[in-house]
């Protein structure tokens, strides 16, 4: 099955595809497998994964947006950002892996090391020098996924959860081009 999903840019019309491939995964990664508060974990799915939100990301040139489709269903989707640059890395040029989210039903099959893989190549090819990503830290899965794709914890810091901000890990992964 891994033969057969390729990695799409993504369009303008994408935006509902990756706008249910955010709800879903969200919260199949934290209403379902976490203690955290789930009021809190649905009031953020219909503050920022809504289709307007997604539609408004995606027409932002900073954003690169890739799909990851299995004949013509979406599974996954990638998006990254060079505009933002991270706490503890003020003197480089450094490109967010800001998401990467992969239905549950295709964890094993190399979606995510795939979209790691075109990060990588991408930021290589734009000249960057840090590849860096936030990750929840009691999400070990993707932590482990993250450090496996040669990523280290440098930093901490506090993902703004409304009125219950959850710490997270600071991760880079470091270019030598």
């Amino acid at each position: 099955m891994k033969d057969s999903i390729q990695l799409i840019r993504a369009k303008p019309e994408d935006a509902l595809d990756i706008t249910e491939l955010s709800r879903k995964t969200f919260i199949e990664t934290y209403y379902e497998a976490s203690n955290t508060n789930q009021i809190q974990i649905l009031k953020y799915i219909d503050a920022y994964l809504t289709l307007d939100v997604i539609k408004t990301e995606l027409q932002d040139p900073q954003n690169l947006f890739y799909v990851a489709k299995n004949g013509i269903q979406s599974v996954g989707f990638l998006k990254l950002n060079g505009q933002m640059q991270p706490k503890g890395i003020p003197d480089k040029k450094c490109l967010r892996l800001s998401k990467l989210y992969v239905l549950n039903e295709f964890h094993g099959l190399h979606v995510g090391k795939s979209f790691v893989d075109l990060a990588k190549d991408y930021a290589k090819k734009e000249h960057y020098q840090v590849l860096w990503l936030e990750v929840w830290q009691h999400n070990a899965k993707a932590i482990q996924f993250y450090q496996h794709a040669g990523f280290v914890v440098y930093e901490t810091c506090m993902f703004d959860y409304f009125e219950e901000p959850e710490p997270d890990f600071l991760m880079r992964y470091d270019l030598y081009n």
